[in-house]
């Protein structure tokens, strides 16, 4: 049985205080941005304040699936990665809608903006999920969807909008799921395309028309 002393230095340890020393600095850069930026009393802040609370939660995730290896498993189980996903998700999910509700009423004119970053860091969470869930499989493919997400998503504020109240409305596996027979369109060259069933608004408890 490996020491304390091994625990601490072992690759995992290590990566752990390193990663907790990332988020801490980057959460130190917005706070700077913000003191240098004159933005304390800038609309703009809520988002930014909603993107360091989301930072802060990861050095948690992290304690958690190295407590919950500690315990003798190699791979979590299937219930504690959701409740571990869940737990994220919650708090994450209240701090972007609790700043986003800030930010409306400072002012309307740059709720556009303000929609843009709450929406990218609402990706940030759930790419930083994906790549916990992919820490625990062997797999970094969470984030590298995230930052794929946000690259194409921060230059169009609308498109921004559009994509988050889809995600909202939908279950995309179940969406996905019914891309089958002749829903399935196949280009010349060889592209697949589907004529995707998905609700506008929140969804009922029936599925989409078809």
């Amino acid at each position: 049985m490996a020491s304390m002393s091994e625990e601490a230095t072992s690759p995992a340890g290590t990566a752990g205080q390193d990663f907790s020393a990332m988020i801490a600095a980057a959460q130190s850069e917005i706070q700077e941005a913000v003191d240098r930026g004159g933005l304390r009393d800038d609309p703009f802040r809520f988002p930014l304040a909603a993107l360091s609370t989301v930072l802060g939660i990861f050095p948690r995730l992290l304690e958690q699936i190295h407590a919950a290896a500690a315990s003798g498993s190699q791979v979590l189980s299937p219930d504690a990665l959701a409740r571990i996903e869940e737990e994220a998700a919650s708090r994450a999910r209240k701090a972007i809608e609790r700043n986003a509700a800030e930010a409306v009423k400072a002012n309307r004119l740059r709720v556009g903006l303000a929609v843009v970053a709450l929406t990218l860091g609402g990706l940030v969470v759930g790419g930083g999920v994906g790549y916990w869930r992919g820490y625990a499989n062997g797999s970094t493919f969470g984030i590298s969807t995230a930052s794929s997400l946000q690259e194409n998503l921060k230059s169009n504020p609308k498109a921004a909008a559009d994509w988050l109240r889809l995600m909202r409305a939908n279950d995309i596996e179940t969406a996905l799921g019914a891309c089958k027979g002749d829903r399935v369109t196949t280009s010349p060259d060889g592209q697949k395309g589907c004529a995707l069933p998905v609700w506008l608004d929140v969804a009922p408890t029936a599925p989409p028309p078809t």
